[in-house]
């Protein structure tokens, strides 16, 4: 994928695109080897109490647990979408990239680990580590991916709100002797800024 792909990805209406039935994915690989693997995960992962998703090779969803549907709460309308249109919205760009070209990537175990933000205009912003790994490596390519997702907003809150703390302490130390106050400040905000973007 290049750049220009992924850039069309951040466009993507997905209201716009059709859903695929995670079953009749499962049923339309032609492969019976990856077929059979795919769904001893599925089989094996259905009564865990883990947020996951298992995707085939085309990064097609076959199978998406009851508490990541719980953790998203109808944040997304269709979680059949393919993984890269779920998401398109929630990876930047460069992020997309780096997932796409990882998982891909021999060198990197056909794995990735990073973290999202989900947004969404009717609820409050979701942060989530994902750790993708491949199902079965087969003449150096995956059958498929487990995408497992920890749900981190409360420990970015808890960071935010500690940050937001420490910045008004420091606003209350006054240098009346030198009149550099404003300037300390504002330099400690900005590295805390800095910091927090990385």
């Amino acid at each position: 994928m290049d750049n220009e792909e992924f850039s069309e990805l951040e466009e993507i209406e997905t209201s716009e695109l059709p859903s695929v039935d995670p079953v009749k994915v499962l049923l339309n690989m032609k492969d019976e080897t990856s077929k059979g693997v795919l769904l001893n995960c599925v089989t094996m992962f259905m009564s865990s109490n883990i947020p996951l998703m298992i995707l085939n090779q085309n990064l097609n969803v076959v199978y998406i647990s009851e508490p990541l549907r719980t953790m998203f709460g109808g944040m997304y309308k269709d979680l059949t979408l393919p993984f890269t249109t779920l998401f398109a919205r929630a990876f930047t760009t460069e992020l997309m990239k780096e997932f796409y070209e990882a998982i891909h990537n021999p060198d990197e175990k056909f794995s990735w680990k990073g973290t999202i933000q989900h947004k969404s205009n009717t609820m409050v912003g979701l942060y989530t580590k994902i750790t993708a790994i491949p199902v079965l490596v087969k003449n150096n390519t995956p059958t498929g991916y487990l995408i497992i997702f920890e749900d981190i907003t409360a420990e970015k809150k808890k960071t935010l709100k500690s940050i937001y703390k420490s910045i008004l302490e420091a606003s209350r130390l006054k240098d009346n002797e030198t009149g550099v106050h404003n300037e300390r400040v504002n330099h400690y905000a900005k590295c805390l800024a800095l910091k927090l973007k990385e």
